[in-house]
């Protein structure tokens, strides 16, 4: 510490101990006050100087003072929620309280009010020397607000100060400081509710909050941990330890930042990725008549894809594949899925074929145990025959034009990939007639989740879908329902819905 910021820190206490007969006495009014008018509001006051002078009377190395006035904050708080405080007994209490804090304040006033230099080092290790910062002081206690900031500003750091709760929490906003001193006690709001709501509020930075305190409790310790800060620094702040914090926390915010700039070029590839899997499986679709289809995943890359193709000989098909797992690996199935879905449609190749190639192709290429649920369906408008497997994923459901279930097509074969040669299962047969629509999709929709995580179910979207009026459009019912079962949260799984009217 240099010597000028100790002479500055010797002046700073000379004058507090001036100012002490003055605050010892406010309390005694602040109680007169509150006792004889039953105001609890300024029975509220007399709390919180007391605990101002408890903390001010430890950063001045005022022991005595310090404990008498910590034990008069203690009882005042204890009976501050009963109603009581104003009985006789208790109006004894508080007395011999006040008694104790003004004899404290007489038995030291002869004290010489120096600083002793050997409290402190002359300096601070290089490696504890932190760069310049925003720190925001947040204490209502003018006398603790100005040393903090005469110390900080010494070091060099760029200093805001607030006087109550609801000030640090505007200025916090305001200045957006890199690390915040906040006392607990404060007027218009405590420092647990500003911590709270500061760290509620700017969410896209770490913002370290550190509680000044006089207390040593594990209780009052752990509250100022809880409600948000994340340590906190004992009273009377010594330079040296305080620099250690700060210095603490910068690292601590620098490898935040590497994290976040780590993270914003992860998310920046993660979204090329997913643009050029999007453009080599789905750049041929086609917009079909009467198909329409909702995909939603919980990241950037969907284990889910919804292929469909109008061939040359007017056949629609629509492939439906659920690979297992999420994310990238399940998203790589995909990828070989279109390019063979792509190419065999492109030569008017069956889609019983298909089916069998995609399963050998899976076989050979994917790894154990990954495979995937598959619907494929095949439509001639020109007859209404259509053909349909359903390998492994969900039911499918035929509905007429008022949305009533005619039929239920259950899974007839196990997933593609999972046994090699073809698939074993002949397909449904439908002689389908106009108006009426297929509903399909993955296990997403049945298992999206609530917040509180209650499950959609199937039972749920049956009774949705038979409720849904003739003139409306059944996809954009269920679509709409699912989104707002799941209530902004993402989902656990990848979601496909396709919908497939028969029209002319």
């Amino acid at each position: 510490m240099s010597a000028e910021l100790q002479k500055q820190l010797a002046i700073m206490k000379k004058n507090y101990l001036a100012a002490l007969p003055e605050k010892v006495a406010h309390l005694r009014d602040l109680w007169m006050l509150a006792s004889s008018t039953d105001d609890s509001e300024k029975l509220i006051e007399l709390h919180r100087k007391a605990h101002s002078l408890a903390g001010s009377g430890a950063t001045f190395d005022q022991e005595a003072i310090s404990k008498a006035a910590k034990a008069l904050e203690n009882f005042v708080k204890e009976h501050l929620g009963d109603g009581n405080i104003f009985t006789e007994t208790n109006a004894s209490q508080v007395n011999e309280l006040l008694i104790k804090v003004e004899k404290s304040f007489n038995d030291n006033a002869e004290r010489e009010s120096v600083i002793d230099e050997s409290d402190y080092s002359e300096t601070i290790e290089n490696n504890l020397v932190v760069g310049k910062l925003k720190i925001l002081i947040a204490d209502d206690d003018i006398d603790n607000r100005d040393r903090l900031e005469l110390i900080l500003t010494s070091a060099g750091h760029e200093v805001i100060v607030a006087s109550d709760g609801n000030e640090a929490v505007n200025l916090s906003v305001e200045n957006r400081p890199d690390i915040i001193l906040m006392d607990v006690i404060m007027p218009n709001m405590t420092g647990y509710d500003a911590a709270r709501k500061i760290k509620s509020t700017i969410t896209d930075k770490f913002l370290p909050i550190l509680f000044l305190t006089a207390v040593t409790d594990n209780e009052s310790l752990a509250g100022c941990i809880s409600a948000g800060g994340d340590d906190f620094i004992n009273k009377p702040v010594h330079p040296l330890i305080l620099n250690a914090k700060l210095a603490a926390f910068q690292r601590i915010s620098m490898m935040y930042e590497k994290l976040d700039e780590y993270q914003r070029k992860n998310e920046e590839e993660m979204e090329a990725s997913k643009k050029v899997l999007d453009a080599v499986i789905y750049s041929n679709d086609e917009d079909i008549e009467g198909l329409s289809v909702w995909a939603k995943s919980p990241g950037h890359f969907s284990g889910d894809t919804r292929l469909c193709r109008k061939l040359d000989n007017g056949h629609i098909y629509v492939l439906l594949c659920d690979f297992t797992g999420h994310g990238l690996p399940a998203a790589i199935g995909t990828v070989f899925v279109s390019d063979l879905f792509r190419s065999m449609t492109s030569k008017n190749i069956p889609a019983k074929s298909i089916i069998d190639e995609v399963n050998s192709k899976m076989n050979q290429i994917l790894p154990t145990g990954r495979y995937c649920a598959a619907i494929m369906l095949e439509y001639c408008p020109s007859t209404g025959i259509t053909s349909f497997w359903n390998c492994g994923l969900p039911s499918a459901y035929m509905v007429n034009e008022e949305h009533k279930i005619i039929s239920e097509y259950a899974s007839h074969s196990v997933p593609l990939g999972v046994i090699s040669g073809q698939v074993n299962a002949e397909p449904y047969i439908l002689d389908v007639k106009q108006g009426n629509s297929m509903i399909f999709f993955s296990d997403g929709i049945t298992e999206a989740e609530q917040p509180n995580g209650e499950m959609y179910g199937e039972e749920k979207l049956l009774k949705l879908i038979e409720n849904t009026p003739k003139e409306t459009d059944v996809f954009d019912v269920i679509k709409s329902d699912v989104d707002n079962f799941m209530d902004g949260e993402e989902p656990t799984d990848d979601i496909s819905l396709v919908v497939f009217r028969f029209t002319d």
